[in-house]
């Protein structure tokens, strides 16, 4: 078996190319991921209410793949009915399957509370209606959203066709805009930021937190794969 040291059973909300990636270039040997997708195309809240109906099978899935953990993962559907649904997808997604779950989401404001973060630089590639739920969401959970730098796409398609170095400009730009921010949160899997958080931290000495690095974060940790990763920033070389 491959995930000798852990299987890390994963929703993804569309393709999974670039969250793959990054997992397996940053991720130790023996962790896996098992997937499975909710086939989200665009951002819009037609497509967000059909996926969340599939979470549940999605789950069940997994589970007979007797997976060690669950990750649902897409930041626009966890945050889709606020702090109290998220909350809630968690729930289902455990007492259907017993076995511990979380959400990118939730494992990035863990990461927050871990790095000290009270405000809130938001760096995203989605549109302004999705960036201002994602808002709302943080702002709900105790948080202060000091900047918010979106690059306006709805089409999942088109984020993975950014250039590599789409986040780094973007975060640099939020920093400019508001550099007193405790932390850049750079939420979706589909544009490389993770391989970036390095690079924003030492050129601007403010941590990074991606959809990606507070997973695998959160979920090492939980499972006690405490191998320090170096080079993809400072929440995973604290692990």
């Amino acid at each position: 078996m491959l995930g000798w040291r852990a299987r890390i059973g994963y929703i993804n909300p569309s393709n999974a190319e670039c969250s793959v990636y990054e997992f397996y270039k940053i991720a130790p040997e023996g962790v896996t991921l098992v997937l499975t997708c909710l086939s989200i195309k665009n951002l819009v809240p037609e497509e967000l209410e059909t996926a969340l109906a599939k979470v549940d099978a999605a789950a069940v899935d997994l589970a007979r793949s007797e997976v060690d953990y669950i990750v649902l993962g897409g930041t626009p559907p966890a945050v889709f009915k606020g702090v109290e649904g998220n909350k809630k997808l968690i729930e289902r997604i455990e007492n259907l399957t017993k076995i511990p779950a979380v959400t990118k989401v939730s494992a990035s404001m863990a990461a927050f509370n871990y790095l000290g973060a009270k405000r809130i630089s938001l760096v995203s590639p989605m549109d302004e209606d999705n960036n201002r739920k994602i808002r709302r969401f943080l702002e709900e959970a105790g948080f202060e959203v000091v900047c918010v730098v979106g690059l306006g796409i709805k089409s999942n398609l088109e984020i993975t066709k950014l250039p590599p170095y789409a986040s780094y400009q973007a975060a640099r730009r939020a920093i400019m805009e508001n550099p007193e921010t405790d932390v850049i949160y750079i939420p979706c899997s589909l544009w490389g930021a993770t391989l970036n958080a390095q690079h924003i931290e030492t050129d601007f000495c403010i941590p990074v937190v991606t959809s990606n690095n507070a997973m695998m974060w959160y979920v090492f940790r939980a499972l006690n794969i405490r191998e320090k990763i170096r080079g993809y920033g400072k929440l995973l070389a604290e692990i």
